[in-house]
């Protein structure tokens, strides 16, 4: 510890490693207090570092001083004399230093008698999720600055029973007040050690199987915070991807899109199919369904629109032939970044529609009109679907015969509508 060190930095990205602080500035990394002090020594020879370690308890407390409003919930929960842990998601966010929009809060009492409290005290909507389940939630403000509170009654007798519920051990994470008024992390699972390490786990043996869906977003968590699953974990899930055929598609659908969102859909696509999960996704009694697979070359067409996404966006360069659409380049990553219903963008549906064009058997606009049906998409998004899979040759048509005129230009949107961008896309 020492002299002039200045305010902490954002300390996120050295969770579980010791670091060298100068003027605000980490300038050492070690395993040890002593190699982080041998690396400041060596960057700032004359200066005197605070040297710390970066726990899981420590990056919690620091990055809740963003977040006011918890600690506004936790007062409101005393006030009614319940006690209320912040979970899941939000803590492994916070812990990671991400910032994050929705708060989950599970309640030793009625999480329902909580929420509406809440927003009644805090000028909010409150809206019932679950009345067996005792669930409500609080809407404060609008996009893109709203707020959401989730206030969930205990899963089993205690806080513990909650977490060992939960699916992962990096979601079964919780922090609750002590007396005194600070922050206290519960981690009776490992998830943060879990987290440090980029390992995904389940829970429990049960895990899988209490809820198949979870199959599913095993693949979406590996890709979002870059996890391998373990081992163990890995033999569970092939055990309960037959049970995915039992989860509603509407729930199927949700989880299927927010993996699309993501990048590197292409490499969660190839996961999808090593475990199994593609045909459970898709399949069903009738036989046009069961008979649509993938190969490397559908993976290759999504990672083919995953990059002229990045290019427009100016994460990578662009590449010959597109300088042409630089002039449009705000407007199309605009399309693609907005939501084509309140949960879906067109950059997942985009990717969605890029797969189907490449279905190993069977008619594209067949399936893609069956699947929109199945995960009930809005007649919106079905007719985007459809129009990709149905036109998108037609361009490669036009572009093997050179520049197109506008009299060709203008057939083409004429056929292909508003979605013909998508389509050219």
């Amino acid at each position: 510890m020492a002299g002039d060190v200045g305010p902490l930095p954002e300390l996120a990205p050295y969770l579980g490693r010791w670091v060298a602080v100068v003027r605000g500035r980490v300038v050492g990394v070690g395993r040890d207090a002593a190699e982080a002090r041998h690396m400041a020594k060596r960057n700032r020879p004359k200066e005197s570092p605070q040297v710390l370690f970066v726990s899981p308890q420590l990056q919690v407390t620091r990055a809740l001083d963003r977040y006011p409003l918890v600690e506004r919930a936790f007062d409101l929960a005393a006030r009614l004399r319940m006690k209320v842990y912040l979970v899941g998601g939000s803590v492994r966010d916070m812990l990671l230093g991400a910032e994050t929009h929705d708060l989950d809060f599970a309640v030793d009492g009625d999480g329902l008698t909580l929420a509406r409290y809440v927003a009644g005290e805090l000028g909010g909507a409150f809206v019932t999720l679950d009345v067996r389940r005792q669930t409500g939630r609080v809407v404060l403000g609008r996009p893109p600055d709203r707020q959401v509170l989730d206030f969930a009654s205990l899963r089993g007798r205690d806080l513990l029973s909650d977490l060992r519920g939960r699916d992962f051990t990096i979601n079964a994470i919780a922090v609750g007040r002590r007396k005194d008024g600070g922050w206290q992390l519960y981690d009776p699972l490992g998830g943060c050690t879990d987290l440090m390490a980029r390992r995904l786990r389940v829970t429990s043996a049960t895990s899988f199987a209490d809820d198949p869906l979870r199959t599913l977003r095993a693949v979406r968590m590996r890709a979002q915070f870059g996890c391998l699953l373990d081992v163990q974990s890995e033999a569970w899930l092939r055990a309960a991807v037959p049970s995915l055929r039992e989860v509603s598609a509407e729930r199927i659908r949700d989880e299927w899109f927010k993996l699309l969102d993501l990048p590197g859909a292409a490499d969660s696509l190839r996961e999808l199919c090593r475990l199994g999960l593609w045909d459970a996704i898709v399949s069903s009694e009738r036989s046009d369904v069961a008979a649509i697979s993938l190969s490397e070359h559908s993976f290759a067409i999504v990672a083919s629109v995953e990059r002229l996404l990045d290019a427009l966006a100016g994460r990578e360069r662009v590449g010959e032939g597109l300088e042409s659409v630089q002039d449009v380049a705000p407007q199309l990553c605009s399309r693609y970044a907005s939501f084509a219903c309140d949960e879906r963008t067109y950059r997942a549906l985009l990717k969605c529609a890029a797969l189907l064009c490449s279905v190993g058997q069977g008619d594209p606009d067949l399936v893609a009109a069956m699947l929109g049906r199945r995960w009930r998409l809005s007649n919106g998004e079905v007719n985007m679907l459809r129009t990709v899979v149905t036109t998108w040759s037609c361009v490669a048509d036009m572009a093997r015969q050179g520049l197109p005129g506008p009299r060709e230009i203008h057939r083409y949107f004429r056929q292909a509508g508003e979605y013909g961008v998508d389509a050219a896309f």
